[in-house]
């Protein structure tokens, strides 16, 4: 139900709707260089052996499509 009255008010108020997501990522606190993570660096949870082990195919998988692991 709540769905369904989502998308009429969509309908009726297609800007109102997309300028939501908008206003809430204005609220929420910002991020510090500090804070972002290198893409592709590995953080310490994944410099577990186990960790390793159970991502190796994903690792592999990312590999062959040329995707940063």
């Amino acid at each position: 139900m709540q769905a369904n009255l989502a998308a009429r008010f969509h309908g009726m108020f297609p800007e109102v709707t997309s300028e939501i997501p908008a206003m809430v990522n204005r609220l929420l606190p910002h991020s510090t260089d500090t804070d972002r993570c290198a893409r592709g660096a590995e953080t310490a949870a994944l410099r577990n052996p186990l960790i390793s082990a159970l991502t190796i195919l994903g690792r592999k998988a990312a590999t062959r499509f040329l995707q940063p692991v």
